[in-house]
């Protein structure tokens, strides 16, 4: 399937965009107004794309094989070989950083090992994925149980029943969400029966359609579809000002709104229809190491939160330059960070290649010689 450099040039745009919110929001007690705004107003397409880019690529990639069951199974193994290997990872990272942190204080080191074991430890991880430390990895588990789903309904040729039944899930989750100033639904609605589902669906149900999609698309100015893009991110400013700022609409999270639909859509509708756009980008670069960047990301976050405090330069959080300039730091960390451990596993794996070759040589020279 050819490259859609499009996709890399968001997913880069994307991932600044994350890491720049979770630098500014990650505890932050001391969070500036200009901090709450942003996280309350800034159109919420970022997570949606990425849900909905990953049900097309999944859904490109499915539609004509023969064995599908084979890619499936290969797809969500590996989803959930990243999330266990990750999450441990930084369940590791944060029980020695919460030692530390408790020796620097002078606090009892047993109730503190008692609290991190009773907090972390528990069966919700498998379809939340949160932690303390790994809050962010919640997507992971959104996508595998989201593939999962939206493959057994592949598999019983009912995706478009799909699509109505997740679309009514996700305008249902709103009120667990930014609606819960009107009526508070109380479940966890940033997931992915809620949220995960619908977008992950979205994009798979394009993927299966995709010639009579882009025949309507072509038809379409870049200029119009641009232009809709910008009406739904004005419309979901005011939605939220409306929910969220005026009804109170916080109490389940601020994670999406009823036109994040029609935002990501248009969003989605413009990258397809531009799709060699940003080829040589230094965004669409940092957007092919997107995956990378996401997972360790949190690592520096939080080492750069203990080092502001130990500091004592927390104050310096509430500028929004600061935060820019520290979240440009943390993607570059991140970036060559995730680069150098994939390279590490790779040298291990031609290594352990290697020597597995040599013992089967070794083996066959035996026998031979026996």
């Amino acid at each position: 399937m050819e490259r859609i450099h499009s996709f890399d040039f968001m997913k880069g745009f994307a991932i600044i965009i994350v890491v720049f919110f979770h630098t500014m929001s990650h505890n932050a007690e001391s969070q500036s107004e200009y901090g709450n705004l942003l996280l309350y107003v800034f159109p919420r397409f970022i997570i949606p794309f990425f849900f909905i880019v990953s049900g097309y690529l999944f859904g490109m990639k499915i539609k004509n094989r023969i064995n599908q069951t084979v890619y499936f199974k290969s797809y969500t193994l590996k989803l959930i070989k990243i999330f266990i290997s990750w999450h441990l990872l930084y369940l590791i990272y944060d029980f020695m950083m919460e030692i530390l942190y408790s020796l620097y204080k002078g606090a009892d080191l047993k109730t503190v090992m008692e609290e991190f074991v009773v907090s972390n430890l528990n069966l919700e991880v498998i379809y939340y994925g949160e932690a303390s430390a790994s809050y962010h990895l919640w997507f992971l588990t959104a996508l595998i149980w989201s593939i999962i789903i939206l493959y057994i309904f592949i598999k019983f040729g009912r995706l478009k029943y799909l699509f109505v039944i997740s679309l009514m899930l996700n305008i249902l989750g709103l009120f667990g969400q930014t609606y819960s100033g009107i009526f508070y639904l109380s479940v966890e609605t940033m997931d992915a029966l809620f949220l995960g589902l619908f977008y992950t669906t979205a994009g798979c149900f394009i993927a299966y359609h995709i010639e009579k999609f882009k025949r309507y698309l072509f038809k379409m100015s870049t200029s119009f579809i641009f232009f809709l893009f910008i009406l739904s991110s004005f419309i979901q400013m005011i939605e939220s000002y409306i929910t969220v700022v005026q009804l109170d609409g916080t109490r389940g999270g601020v994670g999406y709104y009823l036109s994040t639909i029609p935002l990501t859509l248009s969003l989605f509708m413009l990258l397809i229809k531009n799709s060699p756009s940003g080829k040589r980008s230094i965004v669409t670069f940092i957007g092919r190491n997107t995956l990378g960047i996401y997972l360790t990301h949190m690592i520096f976050v939080g080492f750069a939160y203990y080092v502001i405090h130990f500091l004592n330069m927390e104050g310096l959080r509430k500028y929004f330059i600061f935060n820019l300039l520290l979240s440009v730091m943390i993607i570059a960390l991140s970036h060559y960070s995730y680069l150098f451990i994939q390279a590490c596993k790779n040298k291990v794996l031609y290594l352990n290649k290697n020597i597995s070759s040599r013992k089967g040589l070794f083996a066959i020279t035996k026998r031979a010689a026996g």
